[in-house]
């Protein structure tokens, strides 16, 4: 029940992909009555499927009944993830079929070799078929349904399989204690291991990934899967055929063991953590930008519940939706379009806009100046462009074609500023080059005028803009240069 109960809110949280311990629960029923393997009752699969849909049920069915037209437009994207209809954008992310053995596989294990996971997942098959026990063949309908499902549809975003990597991890770790008893898996997995090492010392092994048919798209162009495959099948065969010449030897079997497991053991426990380390370290400021938090916030508390947001932006940050997150923060719909004040007002709702300009309409309270985006009171036109907020540092630094009016700043944590420079164009908008000088060194931020999420054009002419940046903590700066070799301009203490 409880499982049951996840799932359908896993459901409701990215529909079909949530579904995969149904099917693997549905599927050791059917082999334990076929006596394959033990597995569990039908009431059992049949309470686990009901406390799904109970979880599931009344949303998709209430938002099916209120908002029809938005029902079935998500239903049809859906159904576009796994079959190709020319009608419904999907975005970027249409992929052949091997796409989940390559480029989704990388991503989800790196910096471990792409082999690596394919041939945890073929041992998990062959025990399964030896062992039969529940928990084995469990794992092998884990991995292998949700790699063939998301195989066989048409759209394959790296995030999507990463239901099954505690199943292959587990795989992985079958895979190294089963290698001290079959001395050709210890080799299988040593070749994977060894792939990265091989694809730079044998350059042929990359011209034979070159004659692969056209159709196996992603295996001939991305390194790794095919080469890796070579590998296996010579140490697997090389192996085998060496291991039955000695007479199946013990010292071979406990050599290659050892090492296999060994070199696994230490990829499992201090490489690949370390990886994801130095990844997460390496895009760890990534974490902290946010253009819409505070405006969000702000109006959630400073506007009425019937109220409609139009955002003015051209573009979104990396790995953002700032639509999205605007209605995530405000509690408002959101829409990236021309406001249409009549529609707001027809439907019964108070128009709002949100930008990163100085617009002629009165400013919503409580946006902090440090905010990267304002916002507007679409019902409250002004004869000029709203002034700078308050709470700004007053400044007068021009650089090149811009000029620098003020900044404010707020800590984040973790010695983490985030910082809002207001700036107006006095041509064609340039880049800014800011530099933070303070006792532990300096830091270097290039703002682009795109860091706005306006096109160049629409800076043009405006009272002012923001460039949000991140910095270090005021406490720790004790001037700011602008420009290459620019004007410094003294920073107090927050």
């Amino acid at each position: 029940l409880a499982a049951g109960a996840v799932v359908g809110l896993g459901y409701l949280c990215k529909t079909g992909l949530a579904l995969t311990p149904l099917g693997v629960a549905a599927t050791l029923w059917g082999l334990s009555r076929l006596r394959f393997c033990p597995g569990p009752r039908l009431a059992t699969v049949l309470a686990m499927v009901a406390a799904a849909g109970v979880v599931a049920a009344p949303w998709s069915l209430y938002s099916g009944w209120r908002w029809p037209e938005l029902h079935d437009l998500e239903s049809r994207v859906t159904r576009a993830h796994l079959f190709h209809d020319p009608t419904v954008d999907v975005g970027p992310w249409r992929r052949p079929l091997d796409a989940v053995l390559n480029e989704v596989n990388r991503t989800s294990f790196q910096p471990l070799p792409n082999v690596l996971p394919l041939v945890a997942f073929c041992w998990l098959l062959v025990r399964a078929v030896r062992k039969r026990d529940l928990e084995t063949v469990g794992l092998a309908l884990w991995v292998g349904a949700t790699w063939l499902v998301l195989s066989l549809g048409t759209v394959k975003v790296p995030a999507i399989a990463w239901g099954a990597v505690p199943a292959v991890l587990a795989a992985l770790a079958i895979a190294g204690s089963d290698a001290w008893r079959h001395p050709t898996l210890a080799a299988l997995l040593l070749a994977a291991l060894g792939t990265p090492l091989a694809m730079e010392h044998l350059p042929a092994l990359t011209r034979m990934r070159e004659s692969l048919p056209a159709s196996w798209d992603q295996t001939r162009t991305l390194p790794g899967l095919a080469e890796g495959l070579v590998m296996v099948f010579f140490a697997g065969a090389m192996t085998a055929v060496v291991w039955r010449l000695a007479r199946q030897p013990e010292w071979m079997t406990g050599v290659l063991g050892l090492a296999a497991s060994g070199v696994l053991a230490w990829h499992l426990a201090i490489t690949l953590p370390v990886e994801k380390a130095r990844y997460e370290d390496a895009h760890l400021e990534e974490l902290y930008v946010s253009y819409s938090r505070e405006v969000g916030l702000a109006l959630s508390r400073n506007t009425p519940k019937r109220s409609v947001v139009f955002a003015a932006l051209d573009s979104d940050p990396p790995l953002n939706f700032e639509n999205l997150n605007l209605m995530f923060w405000s509690g408002r719909m959101t829409y990236r379009r021309a406001p249409d004040v009549a529609l707001a007002h027809e439907r019964g709702y108070h128009p709002y806009l949100v930008s990163p300009l100085a617009e002629p309409y009165a400013p919503v309270p409580g946006v902090p100046p440090q905010a990267a985006l304002r916002a507007y009171d679409l019902d409250a036109p002004l004869p000029q462009p709203a002034p700078l907020p308050d709470g700004i540092t007053p400044l007068s630094v021009r650089q090149g074609n811009l000029e620098v009016l003020g900044f404010a700043s707020r800590s984040l944590g973790h010695g983490i500023e985030r910082y809002a420079f207001y700036v107006r164009a006095l041509g064609v908008p340039q880049t800014l080059r800011v530099t933070f000088h303070g006792p532990d060194g300096i830091v270097e931020r290039v703002l682009e005028p795109g860091v706005t999420l306006r096109r160049p054009q629409a800076l043009v002419g405006a009272a002012w803009f923001i460039l949000p940046a991140l910095g270090p903590s005021r406490a720790k700066v004790t001037h700011l240069e602008f420009g290459a070799v620019g004007q410094r301009v003294a920073v107090s203490p927050p």
